[in-house]
């Protein structure tokens, strides 16, 4: 039925599926609930937060993503677009190498487009949020390295 109807509704569409999407690469788009730990308080319901990693690298990665700064300024836009200008900065130096290590990224974050048109959800993007040291250090290896 919808899809009879976007020939002549093609605008309102797109601009429905941009408003959509908007809070996965809008930079000023964030809530609090989107970043890495969130505290599982005692509770009746037998639900407790328990990780995996050694405490020490649990710490590291709560302070890399739960600080003044990551609540500020590392919303999902601001990681896509990022990702975005170390991408095209690499394809516009033919660095195909380097271009390679993102694709992973770029094929869920097109999958997450297609498939969850969503505004809010940064458990959808959260490599993203994972890429962002990488993203910020990738441009200054050597290229004798790749």
């Amino acid at each position: 039925m919808w899809l009879e109807r976007l020939p002549e509704n093609i605008s309102v569409y797109a601009e429905a599926y941009i408003l959509n999407t908007y809070g996965v690469w809008g930079i000023e788009t964030r809530n609090s609930e989107q970043y890495y730990v969130k505290d599982i308080y005692p509770n009746e319901l037998g639900l407790y937060q328990d990780s995996p990693l050694p405490d020490g690298l649990r710490d590291l990665v709560y302070r890399f993503y739960c600080n003044r700064f990551t609540y500020r300024y590392l919303s999902e836009g601001t990681a896509f677009w990022i990702l975005f200008l170390v991408t095209l900065g690499f394809l516009g130096k033919k660095k195909y190498g380097k271009v390679v290590a993102f694709c992973p990224g770029w094929l869920c974050f097109m999958s997450l487009l297609l498939a969850t048109p969503i505004a809010f959800a940064f458990r959808y993007v959260f490599f993203l949020a994972l890429l962002f040291p990488f993203l910020l250090f990738i441009p200054f290896i050597p290229d004798e390295m790749e």
